[in-house]
């Protein structure tokens, strides 16, 4: 075999190998496309052989240079000039403080006013202030059988009325003060204000501003501390 003839085979065998490694590369390195879906919210589409990654530009997010010309001008600030608390702001909140103190004052006063009346109704009646209690005087009563004595506001006169349940004869009116108001109430009490061992009648007048009357027992008559008027 000459030189030449055996140069020939030799490259017929190579084009041969060539050949075949290229057929053997074609089928294992077929392109493959498949569809997935990341986190980010881009889609890849037809994966190639090599390494890099294809995305939607659809879904490409703004570029950067956009967003820096939304911060290089931001909405301007509005600058809120303070308020300095000079004298006549000091002075106008104490006159507000004083109108509303007197204001509350005077309303507070109406309201207890107020109040006095309707206690005074619920307690001693109306139109005619009343109080009525039983108690044993020695005048002629028994302590089974005590005398009954009401205290009266009479258009504006303070009366006290004793009644002697056993003998009505016995019976007494007592015309003590001119308060001059028929809305004025009276209260009475019992105890020795003088140590003689009777029991003395005490006349409360008034709610709000109260004073009072003795009625001193002397065992046969109730005699006032103070002379009728």
């Amino acid at each position: 075999m000459s030189d030449r003839q055996r140069y020939s085979d030799v490259i017929q065998v190579g084009r041969l190998r060539e050949r075949q490694t290229t057929e053997e590369r074609g089928r294992t390195r077929k392109p493959v496309v498949e569809e997935y879906e990341i986190d980010d919210g881009y889609s890849i589409v037809d994966k190639p052989h090599t390494s890099a990654l294809r995305y939607d530009r659809k879904a490409v997010p703004p570029r950067r240079s956009a967003l820096l010309d939304d911060e290089s001008n931001p909405k301007k600030t509005r600058l809120i000039k303070q308020r300095r608390f000079d004298k006549w702001t000091f002075i106008t909140w104490l006159c507000i403080a004083i109108i509303v103190m007197v204001g509350g004052w005077f309303i507070f006063s109406k309201i207890a006013d107020w109040w006095t009346g309707v206690h005074d109704n619920m307690v001693y009646g109306t139109p005619f202030r009343t109080f009525q209690a039983d108690q044993y005087v020695g005048m002629g009563d028994t302590p089974d059988h005590p005398d009954h004595f009401i205290a009266l506001n009479l258009h504006g006169v303070i009366e006290i009325v004793q009644i002697d349940p056993l003998d009505r004869k016995k019976d007494s009116v007592y015309v003590l003060a001119n308060v001059g108001n028929d809305s004025t109430p009276a209260s009475l009490s019992f105890r020795d204000t003088t140590g003689s061992g009777h029991i003395d009648v005490i006349v409360t007048i008034g709610d709000t501003t109260p004073y009072t009357i003795i009625l001193i027992n002397n065992g046969s008559t109730l005699t006032p501390t103070q002379p009728a008027h």
